[in-house]
């Protein structure tokens, strides 16, 4: 089991799997050439504040933190991605952090830290059951408040309100992604493989089915679920300003930079009629 979770060897996609088995075979056979991890201890004094960092934070690149919190006793697990969403169409898993031994406000811990790291990364991270103690300790304790707030009361809510209907939206989203032929999602922590290849779709009698593992854990597959969310474009809009430029008459780029307090970070968000030009260059220039 370990080393399904460190490589997604075993390939058990199937016909109700969120994402298409044929997809998540094509992401295991680039995972062949994924990047070597570098462990960074966040805290000198707490050997289980060690993260994986694939590639380190760039200056102008925009990230967003994807999180499902625990409990800390040892069942679930705390699990992190973050993400390079600078160019939508290249997205990149630059690290993670997995740990099932952890009391919930050392995680909020481990998110500030590595959420300043990151150029301030905005976090993705609901806020139902044991999911707010960790919130208000990233928001209280640690004074992070790059957090992404949506649904609930805003006044007094932080996080994601992640009733059945959103995190159906959250996972078909997640699905659109990955599944997109134009786009690169560069995965580097085997777990996620691992996770994808049991997360299935279960139907409810009177209800909208709602996708979950079919057996084991899920915990790294809702962070970046979560953490990917961010990329709808009405989420989006209330965190980003939206600038378009016309590149020409057939292609329109639209990009996106930080709200003031988050760092000049600059995402390039949707080509149109991208397919006409695979050559096109997308290249993030210094703000």
């Amino acid at each position: 089991q370990s080393s399904n979770r460190n490589t997604g060897n075993n390939f058990l996609g199937s016909s109700e799997t969120l994402i298409k088995g044929e997809v998540i075979k094509k992401i295991r056979e680039e995972f062949k050439n994924h990047l070597s991890e570098k462990n960074i201890q966040l805290h000198k004094e707490f050997k289980e504040t060690t993260i994986k960092v694939y590639e380190p934070p760039l200056k102008n690149h925009a990230y967003v933190i994807g999180a499902d919190p625990a409990m800390g006793t040892e069942s679930d697990y705390h699990s992190m991605c973050v993400w390079d969403v600078t160019n939508t169409y290249d997205i990149r898993q630059v690290a993670s952090f997995y740990e099932n031994d952890l009391p919930p406000k050392m995680f909020s811990y481990i998110l500030a830290k590595t959420g300043i790291l990151y150029n301030h990364a905005f976090v993705a991270i609901e806020n139902n059951g044991c999911s707010q103690v960790v919130l208000d300790a990233l928001w209280r304790d640690f004074d992070y408040d790059n957090i992404i707030h949506e649904g609930g009361n805003p006044k007094t809510n932080i996080g994601i309100h992640s009733q059945n209907a959103r995190k159906t939206s959250a996972c078909l989203n997640f699905k659109l992604l990955v599944e997109d032929p134009k786009r690169k999602i560069k995965i580097n922590d085997g777990r996620l493989i691992a996770e994808m290849e049991k997360f299935e779709r279960k139907s409810r009698l009177g209800k909208l089915p709602t996708y979950e593992a079919a057996d084991g854990h899920d915990d790294f597959m809702m962070a970046s679920i979560w953490g990917l969310y961010v990329l709808k474009m009405e989420i989006l809009e209330r965190y980003y300003d939206v600038k378009k430029t016309i590149l020409n008459k057939l292609e329109e780029l639209a990009t996106i930079v930080a709200r003031p307090g988050v760092g000049k970070s600059w995402i390039l968000l949707n080509i149109i009629n991208y397919t006409l030009a695979p050559e096109l260059s997308l290249i993030v220039d210094e703000v």
